[in-house]
């Protein structure tokens, strides 16, 4: 798992900047923008997306190899696809004119717009998306979220088809965020009527089968009483049921459920609008696990994602006996948190300053941080990405307080870092809180300082009370 952390960490370093490793995240929208084609024609991503149902930026540059390579793929996908998709390019280099990028596209016989590198928002976008290379291309969904991005020449008309196909699908009903496009179900669904096994109790609870293409069924294994997820030992691909739930207040649902599978990359998830509610990773014997619930229905997904690397275990989920049930006070923290030495606070921060909402710390050259989970988080997921050194691992074993105490400053570290706690969700990473921490006060003050003169700010600090 180390080796797997690591090498993603790499992926995250070539992002870099400082702390905010990830420039723009996936899960968020992206703001509305105006750009102007060679040809004189003002596009806007609202305009565009009332018209389509996706839009594919494409970064590349004139003596970008691969990009020349890929062109006549895209093209012949495009062909087929111009009806639900935009495809925009924009050259962020710098050095070509209108006219020139007129001239490359007769030459590639490119039949999408163009945007030339004059206008500042082609390179604003490149940084704001994270582009280091090129070709880059990113994937805008028809409720404009960033929803996938693909680094590189992709190798066949048929590699842009699939994802062009995939988001301009009547299934795709609700933003995600992929790291490749799901394999499509081989495994036939049950009829609906088969999963009333799964709710002995009679509660007002329906189960059926996501009827998507790219959704692999839960099946029932009858010898067990459980339903079983299909997908076992196809890479990028997802087990789904559909849950509707009709609840009261401080209602949950229970379910029993036996997990054997790689961590942190294989995951049961259960999810409401985009919204993770219980995620489980590595090998959990047959238990009951309990989801809180709003008043009011509840639509729900329960899925067993597997990524696109190795296996482990049975490579599968078995689930049994939905139920409702009454939800839990869960004792201590109901969010992540990081805490270590002596908390700052930071002030007069201008709106320009990068890193507003993180916590800052002295800790000392050999202080300690401590990382606390709420209960119902299960810790294989998470992982603590170190800015200094770029690198992202594991978190080390509970101690018997039921935290996680890990080094202030890594080894070779001088002066001060950044740590981010985060969690492996359908194989990318959410953030959950940054704490910067400085070996000592004239560290800090350093740091202050040079946050000053690139900001033209009067930033100050204080210990906080």
């Amino acid at each position: 798992m180390l080796k797997r952390l690591l090498s993603l960490a790499l992926c995250a370093m070539l992002m870099l900047t400082a702390c905010a490793w990830l420039p723009a995240r996936a899960e968020d929208a992206l703001d509305d923008f105006t750009v102007t084609t060679i040809d004189g024609e003002t596009l806007t991503l609202s305009g565009i997306l009332k018209e389509k149902k996706m839009v594919f930026i494409n970064f590349f540059t004139t003596w970008c190899y691969y990009c020349k390579v890929e062109f006549p793929y895209m093209n012949a996908a495009y062909k087929k696809h111009k009806d639900d998709v935009l495809i925009l390019g924009l050259d962020p280099d710098g050095s070509e004119t209108a006219e020139q990028l007129k001239s490359f596209r007769k030459e590639h016989k490119l039949t999408f717009p163009i945007a030339d590198s004059t206008q500042a928002l082609t390179g604003s976008l490149a940084a704001q998306l994270g582009v280091n290379g090129y070709p880059t291309s990113v994937v805008i969904d028809r409720f404009g979220h960033i929803a996938m991005t693909l680094v590189g020449a992709q190798p066949s008309a048929n590699a842009f088809a699939q994802v062009f196909d995939y988001f301009t699908s009547d299934d795709y009903t609700s933003p995600e965020t992929l790291n490749a496009i799901p394999a499509k179900a081989k495994k036939k669904a049950p009829k609906a009527s088969a999963y009333a096994s799964l709710v002995p109790s009679g509660d007002p609870i329906t189960v059926e089968a996501s009827g998507s293409p790219y959704q692999w069924p839960f099946v029932a294994d009858k010898e067990k009483g459980v339903f079983v997820s299909s997908n076992q030992g196809v890479d990028n691909s997802v087990s789904t049921l559909r849950v509707t739930v009709e609840a009261e207040a401080g209602d949950a649902l229970l379910f029993d459920r036996e997990l054997s599978a790689e961590s942190p990359y294989d995951q049961l998830l259960v999810e409401r609008d985009g919204e993770v509610l219980l995620l489980d990773v590595g090998t959990i014997p047959m238990s009951t696990v309990s989801v809180p619930l709003k008043a009011g229905r509840n639509s729900l997904s329960i899925s067993y994602f597997k990524d696109g690397a190795d296996s482990a275990g049975d490579d599968r989920v078995r689930i049994k006996d939905l139920r409702l049930g009454k939800a839990e006070e869960e004792d201590g923290p109901t969010e992540p948190t990081m805490l270590g030495g002596a908390s700052v606070n930071l002030l007069s921060l201008p709106d320009s300053y990068p890193y507003k909402g993180h916590q800052y710390a002295v800790t000392g050259a050999d202080g300690s941080v401590v990382i606390t989970l709420p209960q119902s988080m299960n810790s294989g997921a998470f992982a603590l990405h170190r800015a200094a050194k770029g690198n992202i691992s594991p978190l080390p074993e509970r101690d018997k307080e039921g935290t996680f105490t890990v080094p202030a400053l890594s080894e070779g570290v001088n002066g001060y870092d950044c740590l981010t706690l985060v969690r492996v969700v359908r194989g990318r990473y959410a953030e959950y809180c940054h704490l910067w921490v400085f070996k000592d006060e004239q560290t800090l003050n350093d740091y202050v300082s040079q946050m000053n003169s690139g900001l033209g700010s009067a930033i100050t600090w204080e210990y906080a009370q």
